[in-house]
């Protein structure tokens, strides 16, 4: 299994790459081998998943942003383009062509329905093939300006009976949305590579307020970000908070412990450096092929 760390430390090489030797692991009670690091300064792909059908002043930005970020990337860091609606699809394959990575984004339509809670399960296992395929860092970011109430699918629970003063669906009006979150973090768990989140528009209303914290919980579960605008100024910095961050991450290979399966909590302890990590993970029952070969 695969896991992103985060490290702070005065040595700067310690920040780059920490030695497998200096990494302890535990899954659960148990202690975990630490395979391999793969480095902060490594190959690097970034899945940006468009999801984008509103305010064009917003979505300008955000694509004009998106383009000096990745103009800033290394030889060694590489984007593709994806987008939301209608099923996940992918608009440009991973390249390192600065040119190609913008002409996919300006060109992008801003049009349809909202389709990151129909799509996030995909784009986590596109990002999950690359990660166990090949010796690389992968993320996802979503740029996402939609609201609860513009999906395709209805999320806000309309009154089931509407004669029925009593009927619980006026009280409990979240209730599908909570579901749907609730299914795709239980799903989310069995993923690796980190999901982040730029919202180009905060919303204050109930229902909106529960599907934003939904995308929250997705990035918390994952070990990546979600970040929410309040304004077309805070779109760019965000966007290059986001993008060190992923950038920063480095993975670390472990080996879970004979018997260990199911959801489990992750430690990590690295001497002399501040971490973050992710701390959930469902780790998948191994066959007695996966057995012999991790040893």
């Amino acid at each position: 299994m695969k896991a992103p760390l985060w490290v702070e430390a005065d040595n700067e090489q310690l920040a780059t790459l920490v030695p497998p030797d200096k990494i302890q692991a535990w899954l659960g009670n148990d202690r975990a081998r630490v395979r391999a690091v793969h480095p902060a300064d490594g190959n690097l792909i970034l899945l940006i998943v468009m999801d984008v059908v509103g305010d064009l002043i917003r979505v300008d930005a955000a694509r004009q942003g998106l383009v000096e970020v990745l103009n800033r990337f290394g030889p060694r860091e590489f984007a593709g383009v994806l987008r939301a609606q209608d099923g996940l699809q992918v608009l440009l394959e991973p390249t390192s062509d600065r040119e190609s990575l913008k002409d996919a984004l300006l060109s992008l339509p801003v049009s349809g329905f909202p389709g990151l809670l129909e799509s996030v399960e995909d784009a986590a296992a596109l990002a999950d093939r690359m990660l166990i395929q090949s010796d690389v860092r992968v993320a996802v970011l979503y740029i996402t300006d939609g609201s609860i109430y513009a999906y395709r699918g209805d999320y806000t629970n309309p009154v089931i009976n509407p004669s029925d003063g009593g009927d619980l669906s006026r009280r409990f009006r979240d209730r599908l949305i909570q579901e749907r979150i609730t299914s795709l973090l239980d799903s989310l768990m069995s993923s690796s590579a980190p999901l982040f989140f730029l919202h180009l528009e905060r919303e204050r209303d109930s229902l909106n307020s529960v599907y934003q914290n939904g995308i929250t919980q997705f990035a918390q579960a994952t070990g990546g970000e979600a970040l929410f605008c309040e304004s077309v100024a805070q779109i760019r910095p965000y966007l290059e908070q986001i993008a060190e961050r992923v950038r920063s991450q480095q993975v670390v290979t472990l080996v879970p412990p004979d018997g260990v399966e199911g959801r489990v909590r992750l430690r990590l302890e690295v001497e002399g450096a501040k971490i973050a990590y992710r701390e959930q993970f469902d780790v998948a029952k191994r066959s007695a092929d996966d057995k012999s070969k991790r040893r």
